[in-house]
């Protein structure tokens, strides 16, 4: 972790990713405007297409910093070694409010032997299953979950992700989130989630899992929907510092452009029984 954070530290103040062959197309009504580029980092190049939405709330389908940090930290030999991602195969992957994907897709590209990215709204699942599709990537399963109260759509994500695709189960279980948490009127839905997420696996075939989630700092609310989870498994801070995001689209969509504070946290769950 120490190494990251000197690492990420010393480039705050730099652009968060590599963008290249950046193209942006705007709607003739300008409802919207797509953007393509190249995300690089640890895992390889992840060819990414982004939407701002301005005539209403869509906001999943922009990539914002915590989950581009979240993308890096997670391709980094930090992750590698403490979510035993050496071994990818015998990890499965769960990502909650997947957005555009980049988090899902990363972490196919690393080997993750099934991942399934998941959100609620129809237009960003759409616009993450043609990411999927352009990074060649089969291993990502792209799927509708609401959260809380939808156990049978729960059981089907967790379906996926126990997948026997060569003759060996995955028993390790990843659920990722990033800047999923601003919103505190959906903290109960989203612990009722996860808590199923875990128990379904560890029926399934899981031994061991563990929680990674980043976000921006909006309010206190964020940091205090970890406390809902110290039953679980033991906290750890992976990451906290700045980031700089230029982007004239951000404040068109609602958003502040500039200095951001992020924070990622994993929760370990280890082994844990069918109760």
């Amino acid at each position: 972790m120490r190494a990251f954070f000197a690492r990420r530290t010393t480039q705050a103040l730099k652009a968060q990713c590599d963008l290249e062959d950046e193209n942006r197309v705007s709607d003739s009504d300008g409802s919207s405007s797509m953007t393509a580029f190249i995300f690089r980092h640890g895992c390889g190049d992840i060819h990414l297409e982004q939407r701002a939405v301005f005539d209403r709330d869509v906001s999943g389908m922009w990539a914002w910093s915590a989950g581009e940090l979240l993308a890096e930290w997670l391709c980094a030999s930090e992750a590698t070694e403490k979510l035993h991602l050496d071994e990818p195969t015998s990890t499965a992957a769960i990502e909650l409010g997947c957005g555009t994907g980049l988090v899902a897709l990363s972490l196919a590209r690393l080997g993750v032997k099934a991942v399934v990215a998941t959100d609620h709204d129809k237009e960003t699942l759409a616009q993450c299953n043609r990411n999927a599709i352009a990074n060649a990537l089969p291993n990502v399963h792209v799927m509708a979950l609401p959260w809380g109260g939808h156990e049978a759509t729960t059981v089907r994500a967790v379906s996926l992700a126990c997948n026997d695709v060569d003759g060996t189960a995955p028993t390790r279980l990843l659920i990722v989130g990033a800047d999923i948490l601003y919103d505190r009127s959906l903290h109960d839905a989203l612990e009722e989630s996860i808590r199923v997420i875990i128990h379904k696996f560890a029926i399934c075939n899981g031994l061991q899992a563990d929680i990674v989630l980043s976000w921006s700092a909006r309010s206190a609310g964020e940091g205090s929907f970890l406390r809902r989870l110290q039953d679980l498994g033991e906290e750890e801070l992976c990451w906290r510092g700045n980031r700089i995001k230029k982007d004239s689209h951000i404040a068109a969509i609602g958003f502040n452009e500039g200095l951001h504070q992020i924070s990622m946290v994993r929760v370990k769950l280890g082994t844990f029984a069918v109760l």
